[in-house]
């Protein structure tokens, strides 16, 4: 495509001369030169530029903590290991190497990759953390961008750190009134009544278990 343009007052008082020309397809290139020529037929050297249309759309960029093996939102002190939090990011369609993938964790430093061949291969890449605290939450999020510009995310996962056991609670069976490890024929009436004093630790969602005789 040529366009040949004769450069009125205006243009010249702007500075400048806007074209429009056909895009190319997605991963196509565009170059571009222009010439000046005056009226006495000498032209000036081209100026040239040239870009390619990449418009990748990314479709299904997942992370998971890893770490959380039931997908709770918790972590407990048997599903840390290592002394850090396992992370897996899904790598969305339309990755590529030489993209970069983003990915923070609460209370870290981001770790920036650039996707390798056999990265996008594998299609997911695993890091890992230092742990938050006990009882805080951890959160993991995680982008994508290419050269171009074009990008995912962010998206995100977290489970909370609950790494320390509740305490002992206090049981008491009532109907033992004088509390001497036998319950007679006075102490005795209908079933047996039984207390159970909950630990300072325990929260509201947490379970408590009664058992009897140790027959579950």
């Amino acid at each position: 495509n040529e366009q040949k343009v004769v450069l009125t007052p205006e243009q010249i008082a702007a500075g400048k001369v806007e074209v429009t020309l056909p895009a190319p397809q997605d991963g196509g290139k565009i170059e571009v030169s222009a010439t000046v020529t005056d009226v006495a037929g000498n032209t000036g050297p081209a100026g040239t530029d040239s870009a390619t249309v990449d418009t990748t759309v990314y479709k299904g960029l997942v992370i998971e903590i890893t770490e959380d093996a039931n997908n709770d939102g918790y972590i407990n002190a048997a599903e840390l290991k290592g002394n850090d939090i396992d992370v897996r990011v899904t790598l969305p369609e339309g990755a590529a190497a030489g993209d970069t993938l983003t990915v923070s964790g609460s209370g870290n430093t981001d770790k920036v990759i650039t996707l390798t061949p056999e990265q996008v291969k594998a299609g997911y890449v695993d890091v890992k953390f230092n742990p938050t605290g006990d009882n805080t939450d951890f959160v993991a999020t995680a982008s994508i961008r290419d050269a171009a510009g074009n990008s995912a995310g962010p998206v995100n996962d977290s489970a909370r750190l609950q790494l320390s056991a509740p305490g002992k609670p206090i049981v008491t069976i009532t109907e033992d009134a004088n509390n001497d490890g036998f319950i007679n024929g006075k102490e005795l009436n209908g079933d047996i009544g039984v207390n159970v004093a909950l630990p300072a630790t325990a929260v509201a969602g947490d379970t408590l278990n009664v058992d009897t005789n140790g027959d579950g």
